[in-house]
């Protein structure tokens, strides 16, 4: 009678609660257990209670695919940081300068 009451077991920071303020994973993580907390999104007032912390699993398929993952994304980062900072690197050991006004008019004009 007091309107949509449901309880998630087991979420990850992926999970996704149709029926919740924005913002609940990022609170619900943020907490320690037995802590309460209430949250507001417009008419919706949410009571959250996080009763355990379990640690991922160390080994198995999830911990592998999550491994690879996080690699593949750090080392595109670090390609891309070791590109710009060789970019940088060349413009200023050239003296080169660099209008940002024509690069924006020209890149505007692409569009």
């Amino acid at each position: 009678t007091l309107g949509i009451v449901s309880t998630a077991v087991a979420a990850g920071r992926e999970t996704v609660l149709d029926t919740a303020p924005a913002g609940t994973m990022d609170a619900v993580f943020a907490m320690q257990p037995a802590e309460v907390r209430v949250l507001t999104d417009g008419p919706m007032v949410a009571l959250l209670q996080l009763d355990t912390i379990t640690p991922a699993a160390p080994e198995g398929d999830d911990a592998t695919a999550t491994r690879d993952a996080i690699a593949s994304s750090l080392a595109q980062s670090m390609s891309r940081d070791a590109l710009a900072l060789f970019t940088q690197s060349l413009v200023n050991s050239g003296g080169l300068q660099l209008d940002q006004t024509a690069v924006t008019a020209v890149q505007a004009s692409f569009n």
